[in-house]
């Protein structure tokens, strides 16, 4: 008999922080942590939540893995990088403090530590700038 469930393991919790804005039309890296999986064949989903104030039109914000080159390393997004984890674009320039949320999922296949950098670039006459206070990523490791 096959059994089909997941094994539920407890979430981390990890606060980040970094530069305080994204460059305007240039990849920033805005964040950046580490995590250890637990076991060789599962998912990790993450759940970022950046607080943005937003003096800008158009950003988005991918999570990258070993290395901050999107074109190759990044997790949240297609190559392409046309939307990230976490994109705004209205066409109206926002400002406030707002939160922003992205959830994406990654399959690591290895127990060693893995840096996960946070990468961000905006559009408009203005960088995107993020305010003070930690981000905060939820990372959920599911055997499936």
């Amino acid at each position: 008999m096959e059994i089909l469930s997941e094994i539920y393991l407890p979430p981390s919790i990890i606060k980040f922080s970094g530069n305080t804005s994204i460059s305007f039309q240039e990849s920033t890296n805005i964040g950046q942590f580490t995590f250890t999986p637990k076991y060789l064949y599962l998912k990790l989903i993450f759940t970022v939540s950046i607080p943005f104030g937003i003096n800008n039109i158009y950003f988005n914000v991918f999570i990258t893995r070993n290395g901050t080159n999107e074109a190759i390393n990044t997790i949240s997004s297609h190559l392409g990088r046309t939307y990230g984890i976490i994109t705004y674009n209205l066409g109206v320039a926002i400002a406030g403090h707002l939160l922003f949320t992205g959830v994406c999922y990654n399959y690591p296949t290895t127990t060693s530590q893995i840096t996960y950098y946070l990468m961000g670039s905006a559009s408009g006459s203005v960088p995107a700038y993020y305010q003070a206070g930690p981000g905060i990523v939820k990372v959920e490791e599911r055997i499936e």
